[in-house]
């Protein structure tokens, strides 16, 4: 016969019924009792003197049962009562009864127990909850127990806290053991037996303590926190509650095995009898132009404990010196220079170039630079360095050329308008990716720019409509002058456009009056080192009805472009445009 779960009850009988108290022996009349239950007297007919049981007595038996059965329904155990052990002489074997917790359960395993669990278990086992989840992890994860796992993040102090219920004390171990020497060692210091796949930089080993004992601490010093290269720096390992004889893993990054000696980058400290350990490297002076690097020294298993050493790079190669003692008034290519001394430049180059006082270096064109650095050995060093009354100039731009001029309807009669001053040329350019810094006593300074054509104005009756005009000066250093381009310009040659010097513009074409009239401005000057060119006059003329005016002068050239550092030092200058 198939039996069906009976409904939920969540209400007991007659909850707000009228109800009496049963008491637990029996009463007067007709009253119940839990001894006697309702009395005789209530099974008599009336006839004979019986007497009714009464309704509030039901109600009273019934909604202290159906109490207990909603308590039940609701999930409900019964926790250990001293009292009620006493009425019934204790719990016999298998009662089950609920910790004060209530996160646990215990079962009797002897009749008449009336020991409270929740305080001494004898006589009383784990039957479900906590306790006896508590019970089988001490059972299994046993003082002493050593833990193995792949996870370096893996702690079971809280890993394991659902489980015990509170969190255990475990020692992470500072070393990781790789087998035996011989079948007499203990097997307490194999790792993993048949078997791999599991890596050492992540496998951690955890063996548990008693609870609420002092894990091991550990405390790394290094006896400095710089070093030179060619010294020696100590590392120091002090240790609580590490037994003597125990190893500790340690490992070294930022650097080379090659930087130090001896040249190993991981091994181990033995910890002494007195919880102490320590190891001394020597940095090797390699004769590398490295920079400076750190050195950083860490405990291989002990989360968080390690410490930097700062390497000063001491073993720098020696300077390889270009000295330019003569002028260069086509440019100079510094990389180009230097191979001719010393050949391929390497990664540890560190060149320097001396410009010598009084040495001009000027570009050979404007769109050249005066020194060109080239590309270099990436860790390569560069520097120039510029003496007092030595000079460094891109080349000046040339001036603008003057206007020509054309009859009406003739072919290419427009073709030669008034220009403007060119741009001056840069003193020092580099290379992305091969830096240079640049020590100046003397003077850096981008070509100037050329002066522009003077405006022009052509004849009042339409015929001819020649904007001609007077060319600009060149730029210093050396730029050249503009050119006239009218063909009858008529310009005494002392009074025409002129090249430039080192130092000095060249002068702009004079004015000039054409025999009808019409007047055409000057040229601007070219200018001085490391200027902008002058604007070309405006043309002026009474009669005429077509006028231009002057051109505009060329920018000064850039100082440097690319990744050049400049520093002027005592009387050092510079003069042009920054990019």
């Amino acid at each position: 016969m198939a039996i069906n779960k009976p409904l939920d009850n969540a209400v007991p009988f007659a909850q707000d019924g009228l109800k009496n108290t049963i008491p637990v022996e029996s009463g007067n009349g007709n009253a119940a009792s839990m001894t006697l239950g309702f009395p005789p007297i209530t099974m008599q007919p009336k006839s004979t003197g019986g007497l009714p049981p009464s309704g509030k007595d039901m109600n009273a038996i019934l909604n202290q049962l159906s109490q207990h059965q909603v308590w039940l329904n609701a999930g409900g155990m019964y926790p250990f009562s001293a009292d009620y052990a006493a009425q019934i002489g204790g719990y016999h074997t298998g009662a089950v009864v609920q910790s004060d917790d209530g996160r646990s359960a215990f079962i009797s395993i002897q009749d008449n127990n009336a020991n409270n669990p929740n305080q001494l278990q004898t006589g009383w086992k784990p039957y479900g909850g906590q306790i006896l989840l508590t019970t089988l992890a001490n059972a299994i994860f046993h003082i002493g127990y050593r833990f193995m796992t792949g996870n370096s993040s893996y702690n079971p102090a809280i890993a394991l806290e659902a489980l015990f219920g509170y969190q255990t004390t475990w020692y992470l171990w500072p070393y990781i053991p790789v087998g035996v020497a011989n079948t007499s060692a203990s097997l307490g210091e194999i790792v993993m037996v048949g078997g791999a796949g599991i890596q050492a930089a992540t496998t951690r080993i955890w063996e548990r303590l008693p609870d609420g004992a002092s894990a091991p601490t550990y405390n790394l010093t290094a006896t400095q926190t710089t070093v030179n290269e060619g010294a020696q720096v100590t590392f120091n390992l002090a240790t609580t509650g590490v037994a003597q004889g125990t190893p500790v893993d340690w490992n070294i990054t930022g650097i080379q095995s090659a930087d130090i000696s001896p040249n190993a980058l991981s091994g181990q400290f033995i910890v002494g009898a007195d919880g102490t350990a320590s190891k001394t490297i020597t940095i090797v002076a390699d004769e590398v132009t490295e920079g400076t690097e750190t050195l950083k020294f860490t405990l291989t298993y002990i989360s968080g404990k390690f410490v930097n050493v700062t390497i000063s790079d001491t073993s720098i190669l020696p300077e390889q010196i270009v000295t330019i003692s003569s002028d260069q008034p086509a440019g100079l290519n510094l990389r180009s220079a230097f191979v001719q001394l010393y050949g391929e430049p390497t990664a540890n180059t560190k060149a320097v170039f001396v410009v010598e006082s009084g040495v001009t270096i000027v570009a050979a064109t404007a769109e050249s630079a005066a020194i060109y650095c080239g590309v270099w050995a990436s860790g390569s060093t560069r520097e120039i360095r510029i003496m007092s009354n030595a000079l460094v100039a891109g080349r000046g731009g040339k001036g603008g050329d003057g206007g020509g001029d054309g009859n009406v309807g003739d072919p290419g009669w427009q073709e030669f308008p008034a220009q403007d001053g060119e741009t001056g040329g840069t003193a020092i350019e580099a290379e992305i990716g091969s830096p240079v810094t640049v020590n100046n006593y003397g003077l850096i300074a981008g070509g100037a720019g050329g002066g522009g054509a003077g405006g022009g104005a052509g004849k009042p009756d339409g015929t001819v409509r020649g904007m001609g005009s007077s060319p600009g000066g060149g730029g210093a250093p050396y730029g050249l002058a503009g050119v006239p381009r009218y063909s009858n310009y008529d310009v005494p040659s002392a009074d025409r456009a002129k090249d430039a010097t080192l130092n000095t513009g060249g002068q702009g074409g004079a004015s000039y009056t054409e025999p009808s009239t019409a007047i055409w401005a000057a040229g601007g000057n070219g200018g001085n080192i490391g200027l902008n060119g002058q604007v070309g006059g405006e043309a002026q003329s009474g009669n005429s009805v077509y006028m231009t005016p002057g051109q505009s002068g060329g920018l000064a050239g850039f100082i440097y472009q690319g990744p050049v550092t400049i520093n002027n030092l005592s009387d050092g200058q510079t003069k042009g445009r920054t990019p």
